[in-house]
């Protein structure tokens, strides 16, 4: 019983760390592109179908046109280089739409 308790202190005192946080964003809001905010944009469209907009505050990518369009964007940054204690947590939200909807 008295090993339970000492886990759960320890467990308790290690759920309690502070981490710095850090935040790297991309809010299409102004209505500008990943690219135009700092990150690397790679991708190809050789049959020239892809469509991007942004609208509302919306960044839109439309690939339906083609199998062989690819489009994906990075950011480099010294803030991901993590020491042996430090996790990084990504959060990305994406819409996607059904092929029937139009």
């Amino acid at each position: 019983m008295r090993s339970m308790l000492i886990v759960t202190l320890v467990l308790a005192a290690g759920a309690t760390a502070a981490a710095d946080p850090f935040y790297l964003r991309y809010d299409p809001n102004e209505g500008r592109f990943p690219e135009q905010e700092g990150w690397t944009r790679h991708w190809d469209d050789p049959e020239q179908k892809l469509i991007r907009s942004v609208d509302g505050g919306v960044f839109q990518i439309d690939s339906r046109g083609s199998a062989a369009v690819f489009d994906f964007y990075s950011v480099h940054s010294t803030a991901f280089d993590l020491a042996n204690d430090e996790v990084l947590q990504v959060i990305w939200q994406m819409q996607t739409v059904h092929p029937n909807v139009a």
